[in-house]
């Protein structure tokens, strides 16, 4: 029913708001203060349409409020997300005394396209790295796949004029699902001496759930 609906999502916003005021990792006060804007206005347009039904009643104008308001609020998340994860990422990455370089490509929305390409390949040629370690080309998830496609043709770009890099590899997938059946690697390599410490590296994706 579209009122049981509309609370549902009134609670993920609620917690939403929760979370955000609890500090959203690697954003500062105005960015802060723009998303606690968006969301009580979302949960003001769920609370206005909630007062304008009666009890069991659905309505078409119900279920257009509710998809611009699980839009508004999927966008928020996303909003956070970014930073979140980049601040998790540097911690663990500094855990393991790495840098980190990122290029502001969205979760979900990275896609081998030309532009993309382009700078990666000038990523690339400032790091001069020996081995690329990046995605499996069949891995489920789109991001990962792009992610191999972006790294080989950087790898061929440099190549032309350059004698590195030495190895383009590719690591495990996303809950190991590929396309066409699961990840098979054909190296190992004993990181036991490190094992601890990259445990302390993956502890700081918590929102990863690692």
């Amino acid at each position: 029913p579209a009122r049981a609906n509309l609370k549902r999502l009134d609670t993920a916003y609620e917690q939403m708001q929760r979370e955000l005021k609890a500090g959203a990792v690697g954003m500062d006060a105005a960015q802060r203060e723009a998303l606690a804007e968006s969301l009580a206005k979302g949960r003001a347009l769920i609370a206005d349409t909630l007062a304008q039904l009666a009890p069991g009643q659905n309505t078409l104008l119900a279920r257009r409020r509710f998809d611009q308001a699980e839009a508004a609020l999927e966008q928020t998340r996303r909003l956070v997300a970014g930073p979140r994860r980049a601040a998790e990422a540097r911690a663990g990455a500094a855990v393991m005394g790495a840098e980190i370089e990122f290029l502001g490509l969205a979760d979900n929305a990275v896609f081998d396209e030309p532009e993309t390409a382009r700078r990666v390949t000038e990523m690339m040629r400032g790091l001069r790295p020996e081995v690329v370690l990046t995605h499996w080309v069949d891995d489920f998830h789109l991001d990962h796949a792009a992610a191999f496609r972006l790294a080989q043709r950087a790898v061929n770009a440099v190549r032309g004029t350059e004698a590195w890099p030495y190895h383009l590899c590719a690591s495990d997938v996303s809950r190991s699902r590929g396309i066409r059946g699961g990840f098979e690697p054909d190296t190992y390599i004993d990181i036991s001496d490190a094992w601890e410490e990259k445990a302390r590296a993956l502890r700081c994706h918590e929102s990863q759930g690692p």
